[in-house]
């Protein structure tokens, strides 16, 4: 697995700006040629550039999950028609913009904020084609932001209770650990993106929050 340390802008929140998958990634226009080429190569992955409700916050305004991606009903309709003749499917979710806090899962389950009514829940799960369970972590509701899953392992804030960092287990089916990025940041995925190939953390990322985020991501299946 491939690290790099980058930024969007002079920004090392690099989660908020962007999206990947095993399959595919959504990157931000501003992202320049070189970190595009960059972190294609470390996510192992072709990327399309993109906007999602008129923003770069890529990674806030969705979530995807192989070539499938929810966004929200603030998207334009040319966004919606430049995903799909990308090969994405795409739903888009009414009453909710924040999906990539609400929602952290991989091909095995998800977790979904409790602030996401039971309707939506049970559309998200046809949709992506796995059980997806209410449940808040370390004590927010963001729980899209909290933990970063792939199909490897997980990295999740670390002031989860070990009751929550067992049933994240459970459901992510796939080892994992706490830990945080930038410098201390526990919300991990506004700072860092990761698939099965590789991870981009924020410039700020210490080399104890790396190791911690490798032993995680790294994982194994359960």
């Amino acid at each position: 697995m491939e690290f790099l340390k980058s930024t969007v802008r002079g920004s090392p929140f690099v989660g908020v700006f962007a999206a990947v998958t095993d399959e595919i990634a959504l990157f931000p226009h501003a992202l320049d040629e070189k970190r595009t080429r960059q972190w294609e190569q470390v996510l192992g992955v072709k990327s399309i550039r993109c906007t999602i409700a008129n923003s770069s916050l890529i990674g806030v305004f969705c979530k995807a999950l192989g070539k499938k991606i929810v966004v929200p009903e603030s998207v334009e309709a040319t966004e919606t028609r430049w995903l799909e003749r990308n090969g994405l499917e795409v739903l888009v979710a009414k009453d909710y913009t924040a999906l990539g806090n609400l929602l952290a899962l991989n091909s095995q389950g998800g977790i979904v904020s409790p602030l996401v009514k039971a309707g939506t829940v049970k559309a998200l799960e046809g949709f992506f084609g796995v059980p997806l369970k209410h449940m808040a972590v370390s004590g927010t509701e963001v729980v899209g932001s909290a933990a970063t899953v792939t199909n490897k392992g997980f990295i999740v804030h670390p002031n989860i209770a070990p009751k929550e960092f067992e049933a994240l287990k459970g459901i992510f089916r796939v080892y994992g650990t706490t830990g945080t990025a930038n410098y201390g940041d526990p919300f991990v995925s506004n700072s860092l993106l990761a698939n099965g190939h590789g991870v981009i953390v924020g410039e700020q990322t210490t080399g104890y929050e790396l190791a911690r985020i490798d032993e995680g991501l790294r994982g194994e299946p359960l």
